[in-house]
């Protein structure tokens, strides 16, 4: 009995510590420190509702596709082409295209082969001059020419375009129809999960080859496409794929209607389509220059998603961020763009008169009608040059500098000559013109009436695969890894294929339409690299919201059951929930 006396003295001492202890910590002040970090226990509750009902398998992160299949149709048509061409050696061919089109680089731009060569020149130069001071300088420079050219030929990459005949658009067919349908049915289910009260009624497809992206389409968004707009410069290509439609026929009726070809691009703003697309066509344009306009024409093209698919190599990934620099660059701006003068005029109608304004000079010259004598003031230089009437030619005399200009009169308008400067500048009909003034910019834009460009303000955003508007970070940081993703897929049922492969693409996603912007909630940052799941924890390599590359090690007592099990069933490309840094509490 004494020791269970002893013993419930004790429990009950212990219980009165505790209570005396929870009393103390509650009149010590807390003070509040923001710590950079991502989710805690303390942000679990916040991210309770993005799972929105969907298991954990399931969340709206998971982006990736099982293995892809062709659609069954497709399939057959396409192997009903390939038995019927009965090439020779066709998978050694398809093998060998998948194998050149994969190392493909871009062309090499003149400006920056021009900048190796003076480097290299220049080195030449100075090794020359230090062994043979006393060389003659004609055959110097000549040996020096020589050298440059033979290195430059031996390291420059030749790069010419490929012309595909009826023979090549089926080896080509054989080695990326499979492949090439893959990445893109990847890319557009993207925007099916992530935006599902979008459905495109029309498409314009840049590059279209063999039209898999007409298929993937179909695959993805059923018959909510009534027109489809298919451009390829080869016309073997679009003979190819218009067979393709029509199960490999050239009498049947094709699968998919309201579909049409054509060899150059539509460059006209006015006629817009809800999603463009271009998979595997910028990396076959011969400039960076032609690449620029080509973007630029396609984003105007654009009322709802452009997405861009080229190989998962550094070439393409660089092509892909080129293409994203340039789009966004455009903003909400109205633009004319004329690549060959880089310059950018805004037209706008004023009245019934077009004004012409030298931006260089930024100077105004009022013309004052008083009485039959005209006065022209300089508000610079304050100076006022008298109008003399002389017969039917008015002179402008000036004493100090001794100059006389013939004004002379040819309609309305009156041309003022300067004989020093070289310029003529148009005075035109002065009471019912309108001068438009931009004191903030000091320029006079051309009014030209009737030629006013419909272009669409919505400024650009980068909708996928990136999670910010900002500069990649694998490209700064890692500028010889390239940012690609892998997506499994079944190749044609042909001899010596697998029966499963992995194509690995890079992808761009832009968009117009404004995000829907939650107050509370987590940030979704993109996996770039293979999950490596271990005994309770879980290695992840982000690109956050902030333009940064992490690695972040997801536990359950830090982020959350919910954050760790749908990191675990999370892959490569997928998108996670990571919490934005939080404030947390901390005793004094």
């Amino acid at each position: 009995m004494a020791a269970l006396w002893n013993l419930g003295n004790s429990i009950s001492q212990q219980s009165v510590l505790v209570t005396a202890s929870i009393q103390y910590l509650s009149m010590i002040p807390l003070r509040t420190t923001y710590k950079q970090g991502y989710s805690t226990v303390a942000n679990v509750q916040a991210l309770a509702g993005f799972l929105k009902g969907a298991p954990h398998r399931k969340h709206p992160g998971v982006t990736a596709l099982k293995t892809v299949h062709l659609p069954e149709e497709l399939q057959k048509g396409a192997l009903s082409i390939v038995h019927g061409a009965a090439l020779r050696d066709l998978t050694e061919q398809a093998r060998r295209l998948s194998n050149f089109l994969w190392s493909r680089k871009r062309p090499v731009d003149e400006e920056k082969l021009r900048e190796r060569a003076l480097a290299m020149e220049k080195a030449l130069w100075e090794q020359e001059m230090e062994s043979r001071a006393d060389t003659d300088s004609h055959l110097a420079e000549m040996h020096i020419r020589k050298k440059v050219l033979s290195a430059l030929k031996k390291t420059t990459y030749h790069w010419t375009p490929l012309r595909y005949d009826d023979e090549l658009c089926v080896v080509y067919l054989a080695a990326r129809l499979a492949a090439g349908y893959a990445a893109v049915r990847r890319a557009l289910n993207e925007i099916k999960k992530r935006d599902p009260t979008f459905s495109p009624f029309s498409l314009l497809d840049f590059g279209s080859g063999l039209g898999t992206v007409v298929w993937a389409a179909r695959t993805t968004w059923g018959d909510s496409l009534k027109e489809s707009v298919c451009v390829d410069s080869s016309k073997a290509m679009n003979t190819l794929a218009e067979r393709l439609l029509r199960g490999g026929s050239d009498k049947e009726d094709p699968l998919i209607k309201q579909v049409y070809f054509r060899q150059f691009l539509p460059v006209s703003p006015k006629v817009q389509f809800d999603l463009v697309t271009s998979a595997f066509g910028l990396s076959e344009l011969p400039s960076k220059q032609e690449r620029t306009e080509t973007v630029l024409t396609l984003w105007r093209k654009t009322h709802s998603y452009l997405v861009l698919v080229e190989n998962g190599t550094k070439e393409g990934h660089q092509i892909l961020m080129e293409a994203r620099d340039t789009v966004l660059k455009v903003g909400d701006t109205r633009t004319l763009t004329d690549a060959h003068t880089q310059r950018r005029d805004t037209v706008l109608k004023v009245g019934d008169t077009h004004t012409l304004t030298d931006a260089h000079t930024q100077r105004r010259d009022t013309v004052l009608k008083v009485g039959d004598t005209r006065t022209l003031t300089d508000k610079h230089t304050q100076r006022r040059d008298t109008v003399l009437k002389v017969g039917d030619t008015r002179t402008l005399t000036d004493k100090h500098t001794q100059r006389r200009d013939t004004v002379l009169k040819v309609g309305d308008t009156r041309t003022l000559t300067d004989a020093h400067t070289q310029r003529r500048d148009t005075v035109l009909k002065v009471g019912d013109t309108r001068t438009l003034t931009d004191k903030h910019t000091q320029r006079r834009d051309t009014v030209l009436k009737g030629e006013e460009k419909a272009t669409d303000r919505r400024r650009p955003l980068v909708f996928a695969p990136c999670a910010h508007q900002l500069p990649c970070p694998k490209l700064a940081q890692q500028p010889q890894v390239p940012c690609n993703y892998p997506q499994p897929f079944c190749p044609l049922p042909l001899p010596e294929n697998r029966e499963h492969e992995v194509e690995r693409f890079s992808y761009l996603v832009m968009t117009r339409q404004e995000p829907e912007v939650e107050n509370a909630g987590p940030e979704w940052a993109r996996l770039t690299g293979p999950v490596l799941r271990r005994p309770r924890h879980v290695h992840c390599q982000l690109c956050c919201a902030d333009g940064e590359l992490r690695r972040v090690v997801v536990t359950p007592s830090r982020h959350g059951r919910d954050v760790y099990r749908c990191a675990r069933n999370s892959d490569y490309g997928d998108r996670l929930p990571i919490m934005k840094p939080e404030v947390e509490t901390i005793a004094e």
